[in-house]
């Protein structure tokens, strides 16, 4: 199957941060076997009519959109934009964009919504579409079925994917480039807070945009998150992935885009005694 993927965009006037998620999504696909494709709007800014005119010029079987809470200002219109240009094939949404699954369910034109992590999900729905076994897809974790103008929710809960066996990102899918040096410019923002710190960061440091972990463990009643169980990869992995960024990048800084990174004392303490240890040279700046 050919999949094409789109990034939304953010309110940011300027795009900073990539989207993380969609990439590990996009790498997931490949896995399996399909073709994999991706608008980046967040990074080039298209508008809906744009996106459909890139969207023409190949073929395509399903579409799949990810964005955060802020995006929905223009899924909204580009999920009834791709039903009008391409009515018979499927669209996907995910990332914590559907948070807003009500505003989804009654106003967008989107088949199918991904409530939590992506990669179990989108594995089992493409098994099914390219076989085409559709008659029942209850029975995926995570996925919601539109049935006329509501989502049939799935039968099974949230599956949790190991962190320390899913494959590295699809980076080459982004004008990484950019998105490097806009992180660059945000950790260089923040080191000048620290003059002390600044001072062991070599002027000439580029920051790469990574995630290691995934969910939270409390489970606040404001917060948007969907995915409530915290998990880290294993040190190795972590290791393994940190040195393909240094070495296929050539980035000697990592922005690490987690939020809670530290809930686990004891793996983080090993994580930043194995870097100390065996990538003594690579800068770490937390958050975005």
């Amino acid at each position: 199957m050919k999949v094409l993927l789109i990034s939304l965009p953010t309110r940011s006037p300027t795009p900073q941060i990539p989207n993380l998620g969609i990439i590990a999504i996009a790498q997931t696909i490949r896995n399996l076997g399909h073709e994999v494709s991706m608008i980046d709007v967040e990074r080039y800014r298209y508008s809906v009519d744009e996106v459909i005119s890139e969207a023409r010029k190949t073929t395509h079987d399903l579409f799949g959109i990810s964005g955060i809470i802020t995006s929905y200002y223009f899924f909204e219109p580009l999920s009834a934009a791709l039903k009008e240009a391409f009515p018979d094939i499927p669209s996907i949404v995910g990332g914590s964009i559907t948070s807003a699954s009500e505003l989804i369910e009654k106003y967008s034109k989107i088949d199918f919504m991904a409530k939590g992590e992506g990669e179990n999900c989108i594995t089992e729905l493409l098994n099914r579409l390219s076989t085409g076994n559709t008659s029942n897809l209850s029975d995926i974790p995570c996925l919601y079925v539109r049935k006329g103008y509501k989502f049939e929710a799935p039968l099974k809960e949230q599956s949790y994917p190991d962190l320390s066996v899913i494959p590295i990102p699809a980076y080459d899918l982004y004008d990484m480039d950019y998105y490097i040096e806009a992180c660059t410019r945000i950790a260089e923002h923040f080191l000048k807070l620290y003059p002390d710190v600044q001072k062991r960061v070599p002027h000439d440091t580029r920051f790469f945009p990574i995630v290691l972990t995934r969910g939270c463990p409390y489970a606040c009643s404001f917060c948007y998150r969907l995915i409530k169980k915290f998990r880290h990869p294993s040190v190795e992995y972590a290791l393994d992935y940190l040195k393909m960024v240094k070495k296929k990048y050539g980035c000697n800084g990592i922005s690490l885009l987690d939020e809670l990174t530290i809930t686990n004392r004891k793996w983080f303490i090993e994580l930043c005694n194995a870097i100390a240890s065996e990538i003594p040279d690579l800068h770490i700046f937390f958050g975005a």
